[in-house]
């Protein structure tokens, strides 16, 4: 009952959160906007502005809502399991905390990634966006001219480009993980073995101090 306690009201303060500092961002953010000048306006997409925009603040609100309070959940358990392992067996636990820097980088290179293809990704959903919304605020210019088809392939194009990096950032994310998990289960099979060692050890250590008596 705690845990489950515990857990909704992790969820639902971090939500919380999460959802009033990004209306406090976006009314931040369009103040900002409209104290620019005119030439600020002239040099930016409007339709790509507000594509990106829009995806920003759902990013942002899913790092200050669900992100945060994995992190903070995840390090108590990584901090308490540390203190747990080496308080009962420090020798036992050093051979399983061996995988932790080959972790760490795997994390790090993949994390370096998956952000630089995420951003690619977003650029290409924001020009096609762009796209989109010039074509819809002109549509009677561009049906009287005929230039739908044009506008199609255009948007197609930025579509297609969003669609490669995507399956790249898949891809990516399954060599991450199917070495993430390879690494882990080696450092499972590495402590199983030392452990096994360590009670075999216990085990012929104790025979030769008390031998067993044959009646």
């Amino acid at each position: 009952v705690v845990s489950l306690l515990a857990s909704m009201g992790e969820v639902a303060f971090w939500m919380i959160v999460a959802e009033n500092q990004t209306a406090r961002i976006r009314f931040a953010f369009f103040r900002a906007v409209m104290r620019q000048e005119q030439a600020f306006f002239d040099s930016q997409n409007e339709g790509e502005f507000a594509t990106h925009l829009a995806e920003d603040i759902v990013a942002v609100r899913e790092a200050l809502g669900e992100k945060i309070g994995s992190l903070i959940h995840h390090l108590a358990e990584f901090i308490a399991g540390l203190y747990i392992a080496f308080s009962r067996n420090s020798s036992l636990a050093l051979v399983a905390c061996i995988a932790t820097p080959v972790l760490a980088i795997v994390g790090g290179m993949m994390a370096k990634v998956i952000s630089q293809l995420g951003l690619k990704t977003q650029a290409a959903y924001g020009a096609a966006g762009a796209i989109a919304e010039e074509a819809l605020s002109g549509i009677r210019t561009v049906i009287s001219f005929g230039l739908e088809m044009i506008f199609v392939n255009k948007y197609e194009a930025k579509l297609m480009k969003a669609k490669k990096t995507g399956i790249r950032q898949g891809i990516v994310n399954g060599i991450g993980f199917g070495v993430t998990m390879f690494i882990c289960f080696g450092a499972y099979a590495i402590a199983f073995w030392y452990g096994a060692s360590l009670m075999s050890g216990d085990i012929e250590e104790a025979l030769r101090q008390f031998p067993p008596s044959i009646n």
